[in-house]
């Protein structure tokens, strides 16, 4: 919950077994609930599951719109001037 108050997406790596069906659906609706419990908003989006390394993504609400629209991620900062020496 604290990761996301402070970021747009949290990745969570999971260890199925300890969940019902060893599923990571499941575990990221248990885990949701969990932050819900202590005070996360309840519009927590699931961004991505990658079953073969148990990562889930979680996301802030409405981050799926910033995902779709091209708004997330934002783009790199432009390049840094090299500063001319005094001479």
């Amino acid at each position: 919950r604290q990761l996301l108050d402070q970021h747009t997406v949290v990745k969570v790596k999971v260890n199925p077994s300890a969940f019902e069906d060893n599923s990571l659906l499941n575990a990221f609706e248990v885990l949701k609930q969990l932050a819900v419990d202590s005070g996360a908003n309840d519009g927590m989006e699931l961004i991505h599951i990658r079953t073969s390394d148990k990562v889930i993504l979680f996301g802030k609400e409405g981050t799926l719109d910033l995902i779709d629209a091209g708004d997330f991620p934002p783009p790199p900062p432009p390049p840094r001037e090299p500063k001319e020496e005094e001479e």
